[in-house]
């Protein structure tokens, strides 16, 4: 885990999860989401989702990519959850991005937030880039941490097994 290699990070805490009997917590969760959506998730659930999505969609496009999408609906949850899982760093990426809204922050309305972010300036957006960059620049290593933390709240990441 300690590893500065990405991936050998990723493989270490995926043999952890495993050993712990956690053996595949992303689809555990994802399918009570797909099947029943994010109010059905456990709380320990809502934080691996949001913060998995997040990642996602922060390293496929951005911040604004994740705003402009539905999974922005929950970056209150993101925040909850980059704190649980020990990501200070980029929970302090994600208060930047959202200060970007204002002090009341990104409206949890996609639509309401698709309009915000209309009314960004040239600056606003360039902000965005910037914290792409420092979000991407972060020694933290999401996936990881995610494993981690299923193996501390595994009763919520594990699939029944078969009678």
């Amino acid at each position: 885990m300690r590893s500065s290699n990405d991936r050998i990070q990723k493989a270490a805490a995926k043999a952890l999860a495993i050993f712990s009997d956690v053996t595949n917590p992303h689809d555990v969760v994802f399918d009570v989401f797909h099947n029943r959506g994010f109010d059905a998730l456990s709380p320990p659930q809502k934080v691996y989702v949001a913060v998995s999505i997040y990642d996602a969609e922060v390293n496929n496009g951005g911040h604004s990519q994740y705003f402009v999408n539905s999974s922005g609906d929950h970056w209150k949850q993101v925040g909850e959850g980059l704190r649980a899982i020990g990501a200070k760093g980029c929970e302090k990426v994600l208060d930047d991005a959202t200060r970007l809204f204002g002090s009341k922050g990104p409206s949890e309305n996609n639509d309401t937030r698709h309009r915000q972010l209309g009314g960004f300036s040239s600056q606003q957006d360039k902000s965005f880039d910037e914290l792409d960059r420092r979000y991407h620049d972060s020694d933290e290593n999401i996936q990881a941490l995610l494993a981690l933390y299923a193996i501390a709240h595994k009763e919520h990441f594990t699939a029944p097994r078969p009678e």
